[in-house]
């Protein structure tokens, strides 16, 4: 919405813009993928820098048969966080930029646990000698693609849904109206040459 504003009043002053318009980013996880790699590339891309960067993992499609199995294992992975200072060494989430960015994080977590997800974390953390909005980063598991889900929120909510068979999980990495980036983690090299 930001770009539409500022590609116009670029345009009626004839000014050349490059905006960066925001991204839902999406990964998905087959049932061959190495699923110690997807713990580690899923939290360090949906919870590092506090979910605030444009290529930030924001919606994770997982196949049914070891879904039970992943998501408890990111939960485990999540509660552990380092969440404090980022200046200090080890610390990977730090503080989100402000009161209103704090805010739409309440509100789509709320906005999702209304629409009946499981919301794991997300809460305000007290941090030591610490002023600002510091959160531990939270997981959202959806039975569908919904909702807050299909926004981004600039903050680190990573979005869960289950999917049945390959085909479903391209079309809703596609659904979005907007990402930057998507990945997909398999050691299958004909998925991953049917996802690029």
């Amino acid at each position: 919405a930001m770009g539409r504003e500022v590609g116009v009043a670029c345009a009626s002053h004839f000014k050349r813009s490059l905006l960066e318009l925001g991204g839902n980013n999406s990964a998905i996880v087959t049932p061959t993928a190495n699923l110690d790699l997807v713990i580690r590339g899923a939290v360090f891309s949906a919870a590092g820098t506090a979910g605030q960067r444009c290529t930030t993992l924001r919606r994770l499609f997982v196949h049914r048969s070891i879904y039970s199995k992943l998501v408890p294992a990111l939960v485990r992975a999540y509660e552990k966080l380092p969440v404090g200072d980022p200046r200090k060494e080890g610390t990977l989430v730090g503080p989100l930029i402000d009161a209103r960015g704090f805010e739409n994080m309440e509100n789509a977590l709320e906005r999702a646990k209304e629409m009946g997800a499981t919301v794991h974390f997300g809460a305000r953390e007290n941090v030591q000698d610490m002023a600002g909005f510091y959160v531990r980063p939270a997981i959202v598991e959806m039975e569908s693609q919904c909702g807050p889900m299909l926004n981004e929120t600039f903050a680190p909510i990573l979005y869960v849904v289950p999917y049945e068979d390959f085909e479903q999980a391209i079309q809703l990495n596609n659904d979005a109206s907007h990402g930057l980036s998507s990945a997909v983690f398999t050691q299958n090299l004909l998925e991953a040459e049917i996802f690029t």
